[in-house]
């Protein structure tokens, strides 16, 4: 997961904080009904209520309507699906060996004419950093410095996370969490899923320590992650989201998805990676956590007001004279 939903979150975040909120015409598509079988992956039902004729799971009949499919196979043990899965990926002594991680993405809305980019920093010791940009709409930040987890954007602000937000942070941060799935989740089964086409996907439900799981699907025959699905916790609420990764490529001795297709509530986008840098050095700086006195996105005079209020504090104390606390709780 640090090579790959680590960059889907970005594009989940960004979607959560904004989507609600609606001001902006070109983010104002309407919600379809019920997401479209190419955005749920290939093949993944939208859920368990689809016709017969898309059923993920042991049924019969899948893919065009009236066929009979054979059934499913029996799904293999969780711990064969995840030893295939890391040796797809490189193995764990190539993955293991690895200490930091800078990855470019570039991002496009479906439909809307929006492009923007992703960036990420991820190192050992599980530390991240994750900024979204949405030229002339928005930007989101989130990161950890190994024990605290924190997002930013404009309409939420800079906020500690806690709950179920923090677990889900925990696990998309994880320095190569490919090798330490057993720690991180609570629980892990496995199940196979039908796929459109009459095939199948090997499938890991995923349940976390607090707050909603989510279900990440290999191909039987590659291993490699083809469909990451689940439920996305932010400020706004709960938000589903269903995310394809392709375009596999060789990154040195480990290997990464290049393309990824999301479906994050009523919107759809496409994310590829631009460009890819492991094992550089990262300016331990970069992973602390912001100050609240001093956010990331300054506007107007905000930054000029804040700096004479601290002075105003700074006065008082030296006079030997204690500040009253401003009314109400602090928002973080």
């Amino acid at each position: 997961m640090t090579r790959t939903s680590v960059l889907m979150t970005a594009l989940v975040l960004l979607v959560c904080a904004f989507a609600p909120w609606r001001p902006v015409g070109a983010l104002a598509a309407p919600p379809p009904s019920s997401p479209s079988p190419s955005a749920l992956g290939p093949g993944i039902a939208p859920n368990p209520g689809t016709p017969p004729n898309t059923v993920s799971g042991t049924g019969r009949t899948s893919g065009v309507e009236g066929v009979t499919q054979p059934p499913l196979p029996p799904a293999r043990s969780v711990d064969a699906i995840l030893t295939d899965m890391i040796a797809a990926l490189g193995g764990a002594a190539a993955i293991g060996r690895h200490r930091s991680l800078h990855t470019k993405m570039e991002i496009t809305f479906k439909g809307l004419g929006i492009t923007g980019t992703a960036e990420h920093y991820g190192a050992v010791g599980d530390k991240a950093l994750t900024v979204t940009e949405i030229p002339s709409l928005a930007s989101t930040r989130e990161g950890s410095d190994g024990t605290r987890f924190w997002s930013e954007d404009p309409i939420n602000g800079l906020r500690l996370l806690e709950g179920s937000e923090a677990e889900q942070s925990r696990v998309e941060v994880a320095w190569n969490a490919e090798l330490r799935m057993k720690d991180l989740f609570r629980d892990i089964d496995a199940k196979n899923e039908r796929t459109e086409d009459g095939g199948y996907l090997e499938c890991l439900i995923l349940t976390p320590k607090v707050g909603p799981g989510m279900t990440n699907c290999f191909d039987p025959k590659t291993h490699l992650l083809a469909v990451q699905k689940g439920v996305r916790a932010g400020p706004q609420g709960d938000m589903p989201f269903v995310a394809r990764l392709s375009d596999w490529r060789r990154v040195g001795d480990v290997k990464m998805a290049y393309a990824t297709d999301m479906q994050v509530g009523p919107l759809a986008f496409s994310g590829r990676v631009m460009s890819v840098e492991m094992d550089l050095p990262i300016e331990p700086g970069l992973f602390e956590v912001p100050h609240p006195a001093k956010p990331a996105v300054v506007r107007g005079g905000a930054s000029a007001k804040r700096k004479e209020r601290d002075k105003d504090k700074s006065k008082s104390k030296t006079n030997g004279v204690s500040e009253a606390p401003a009314s109400g709780p602090t928002k973080r």
